[in-house]
């Protein structure tokens, strides 16, 4: 039976975890498909050099699949190899609020020298995003620059990109480390539609742009989108289990990590509840059945006085009754 304290217990966690945020995720591994793992979200879509959009493979080299050693993991992977001038693209659908989020890849570069647009926010109608420049991370028009020696070519990173709508706070991670943050009061790194991956916006002035050498060859082997941003003890973790999520079939998904806190708490404060009524049971249980114990009262033996007289008669009956066997002795031995 369930006791006031329990019910009450339920009922105010269960308010908590109706109310706790809902974090959506959509995870993909290039396991010689576009297709999210879960295929809750749609599929990325391959940019082509004519600046249009392809969900398959086309024959004209804009990339394709392979196996790659990722050494930063130490294992094999299943890849997407993107050309220079192509890339892929997110399109958010079903809408995730992407206002807070987080973004985690897994990625190389064939080189690394010059500006390299590796995550467009604004439909690649303008400059600004997330940037490899000459090995450092650049978000183009903040003033801030990571160190130029985070990335280095034909080798794999694993960046993290998180944005607190709270505080407009953007952070940057390469292999778990910070290395970028600005604020973005601006909301140059929102994007409400789509996200567009190592494609550099001048694809709108067609082939031969101004702009068209920011791109690079190079291959992806995880991409990860969470509604929520995380913190820098999350990131760390993120990237200490980037072995298990690259082509494991498994990532370590923050979905509903709030909730999952929540019940979890929630489990062990119920067992704990649980286990005090128990003991307060026992404890009544032996209070029934435990008797007092009644004072035993002391045997006394009565001990009779014998009175003077009785033992002087006693006295006196013995003597003349040994007084006389002496006589009887003597007469006899005369005879």
């Amino acid at each position: 039976m369930m006791t006031k304290h329990l019910f009450l217990l339920l009922f105010f966690f269960i308010s908590l975890v109706g109310n706790a945020q809902k974090i959506d995720t959509a995870t993909y591994y290039f396991d010689n498909d576009l297709k999210e793992v879960a295929e809750k979200y749609s599929s990325l879509l391959i940019i082509t050099e004519r600046g249009d959009y392809s969900p398959l493979l086309i024959s004209d080299g804009q990339g394709g699949f392979s196996t790659d050693y990722i050494s930063l993991t130490e294992n094999l992977a299943n890849v997407f190899n993107f050309k220079m001038y192509s890339g892929i693209r997110y399109s958010n659908q079903p809408k995730m609020n992407l206002r807070s989020y987080t973004i985690e890849m897994c990625f190389k570069l064939e080189s690394i020298w010059g500006w390299i647009k590796i995550i467009d926010f604004k439909e690649m109608q303008t400059d600004r995003g997330l940037y490899v420049y000459d090995g450092g991370l650049d978000f183009y028009l903040t003033e801030e620059t990571a160190n130029k020696s985070l990335v280095k070519s034909n080798e794999y990173c694993h960046l993290i990109i998180t944005r607190n709508d709270t505080t407009s706070k953007v952070r940057v991670y390469i292999n778990g480390q910070l290395e970028l943050f600005f604020d973005d009061s601006a909301e140059d790194a929102i994007s409400i539609n789509t996200l567009h991956f190592f494609q550099d916006d001048a694809l709108q002035s067609g082939i031969g742009g101004e702009f068209m050498e920011e791109g690079a060859n190079g291959s992806v082997a995880f991409l990860r989108i969470i509604s929520d941003s995380i913190t820098d003890e999350e990131a760390m973790r993120m990237s200490s289990s980037l072995k298990m999520n690259i082509n494991s079939g498994k990532a370590d998904v923050l979905i509903d990590e709030s909730k999952i806190a929540v019940l979890n708490k929630l489990q062990n404060i119920i067992k704990n509840v649980e286990r005090a009524e128990e003991e307060e049971e026992i404890i009544k249980e032996e209070e029934v059945d435990v008797k007092p114990i009644e004072p035993v009262e002391e045997e006394t033996t009565t001990v009779k006085p014998t009175s003077v007289k009785t033992s002087e008669k006693a006295f006196v009956k013995e003597k003349f009754k040994s007084d006389f066997e002496k006589k009887n002795k003597a007469s006899s031995s005369d005879d």
